[in-house]
């Protein structure tokens, strides 16, 4: 069961780019506000959305609304001015004054220009005020994902990912920049890319590709009208399936990131997304409609409908070998079905229906052998289940948040749990006990080294410019000195850099002569130590 957002459209600023004689900001809000109410793309009046220009200009089951340079033949400012029938907006609605019905039709008359980018969402992104927090926020996380290698977990939460070393908890990479939580996260079956959706509610839903190592966006898919809930990969990384609140599941083309097609079918949010295991052509789906769809995404053919839930699904889940898949959702049930080889309609037959959870049924994963489900509920708890059979083997330790992550690891000997907290843990699959938390930790930078100094003498009584070459220098460096009668001063002229460092160096009168010792000491750690030779002699 999803947690609902209330969202406050912003009515400021210009999105497309109007006639010369028409003020730009003007259009826009008159769409906006007297338009979209009804014109939404979830459950658009007469087939007609005015999500995005494209849909404008495209019309509904009537035609076209706009004829661009035409006012006297475009249904949007004829039925908007009451010349033609039904007036819109409708008369319990509030209406458009006469300003801006003329503003409508002169924007028309000079062309009906529209965005650079067609589907462009006229409805803005939402102005949210910015309260500071009287506490520090947590760290929401609603999905996480494990690395085929098994070395880096990625953990998804508000705008960003992080992807972890388990094995250290160090924080190897972080993306940002995403449009509003994350709500599904993967990997890539080499391990090299990571797939996340997100979106704004009520605003737009996008998918993005990246190569997590270096933070780079390959390619971002923008084409669905409200928040996306699951995205997945393809084996062969040539297709991409999104899916979301707007009940539409969008196959893309990786290569060119254009949509291939849609699959229509659910009535109410797409949940949830699987590859059939061993046949990259089939698809499952669950949705908020309370059905479980199999689709040759290829031949765009709805292979089977599994309707025996009660209530919404949230979660699915494969068996490896494909022959199997799970559900569960709102009816606190998992229930199992077997998949024929081709998965066509009446062949696929319901084999369980396990009440699971004193609440919904968040979340699946099956182990790599296949022999142990995992299930989180929004009763706070994390079951695990042996399969076949779908019987209960244990219950985890009650958890401080609703566990809104499962996760096995490739190995299956590491069961990965995130919650809505920000909190994480993972556990021993075999025996239901906590390894460990996982705290993500600021990698520190590596330790400096010195390379080479010139001059190496200091001498008594005098201040010597030092100037030292090495590696990672930069990390805030200081300088640690072997004796009292030594002290150093970084030079900012010429800067620090990674790969060298100046000092002014100070030998007191009384300093011994002979050696003594210079470390640099970062964020990173120590180097080892420098020889300083203290001397009664100018350095030559």
């Amino acid at each position: 069961m999803r947690r609902q957002l209330i969202l406050m459209i912003s009515l400021a600023g210009p999105m497309m780019v109007m006639g010369e004689d028409v003020a730009t900001p003007d259009v826009v809000p008159i769409l906006r506000t007297y338009c979209l109410g009804c014109h939404s793309p979830t459950d658009p009046n007469g087939d007609f959305s005015m999500h995005t220009f494209a849909e404008l200009s495209k019309g509904g089951e009537h035609g076209p609304a706009l004829v661009a340079g035409k006012s006297g033949e475009s249904r949007l400012y004829l039925m908007t001015s009451g010349q033609a029938e039904p007036k819109m907006p409708p008369e319990d609605n509030p209406a458009p004054t006469e300003g801006q019905i003329e503003v409508l039709r002169r924007w028309i008359d000079a062309g009906a220009a529209g965005p650079t980018d067609p589907n462009e969402a006229i409805v803005g992104d939402p102005v949210v005020p910015q309260v500071a927090p009287k506490v520090p926020p947590k760290s929401k996380i609603l999905a996480a994902a494990w690395s085929p290698d098994g070395t880096r977990v990625a953990l998804a939460g508000y705008q960003s990912v992080l992807v972890i070393d388990p094995a250290t908890n160090y924080i190897e990479a972080r993306l940002d920049g995403l449009a509003g939580m994350v709500s599904d996260v993967s990997f890539s079956a080499d391990g090299q890319a990571i797939v996340t959706a997100a979106g704004i509610p009520g605003v737009r839903g996008e998918a993005v590709l990246w190569n997590w190592a270096s933070g780079v966006k390959e390619k971002v898919f923008a084409g669905h009208s409200d928040a996306l809930f699951a995205a997945r990969l393809s084996p062969d990384r040539a297709t991409l399936v999104t899916g979301g609140y707007d009940k539409a599941i969008l196959v893309w083309d990786v290569a060119s990131g254009s949509i291939r097609h849609e699959l229509k079918g659910h009535n109410e949010a797409v949940n949830g997304l699987a590859y059939r295991p061993g046949m990259a052509n089939v698809l499952a789906s669950v949705s908020g409609d309370r059905t479980l769809k199999l689709w040759d995404q290829t031949s765009r053919q709805r292979l089977d409908t599994l309707s025996e839930s009660l209530k919404d699904l949230q979660t699915l889940a494969f068996s490896n070998d494909g022959a199997f898949v799970l559900a569960g959702g709102g009816d606190n049930r998992i229930r199992a079905w077997s998949v024929s080889a081709t998965g066509k309609e009446g062949s696929n037959t319901l084999i369980e229906s396990r009440f699971a959870h004193e609440g919904v049924v968040l979340r699946l994963a099956m182990s790599p052998t296949s022999k142990q489900l995992a299930s989180a509920g929004s009763d706070f708890l994390v079951k695990l289940w042996q399969w076949p059979g779908v019987k209960e083997e244990r219950v985890l330790e009650k958890q401080s948040d609703w566990p809104s992550a499962v996760v096995y690891s490739p190995s299956g000997n590491d069961l990965l749990v995130a919650r809505q907290d920000g909190t994480v843990s993972i556990y021993d699959p075999a025996s239901g006990t906590k390894r460990r938390d996982l705290v993500p930790t600021v990698k520190p930078p590596p330790p400096p080294a010195i390379v080479r100094v010139m001059p190496i003498p200091a001498t008594i009584g005098q201040t010597t410019r030092v100037v030292i070459a090495g590696v990672n220098l930069a990390a805030s460096p200081q300088i640690k000195l072997s004796s009292t009668g030594l002290t150093a001063t970084i030079a900012s002229d010429p800067p620090v850099k990674n790969d060298s460092i100046a000092i002014d160096l100070v030998a007191a009168a009384d300093l011994p002569l002979g050696r003594h010792e210079l470390r640099i000491v970062t964020a990173g750690g120590e180097s080892a130590p420098l020889a300083i030779e203290a001397d009664t002699l100018a350095n030559m």
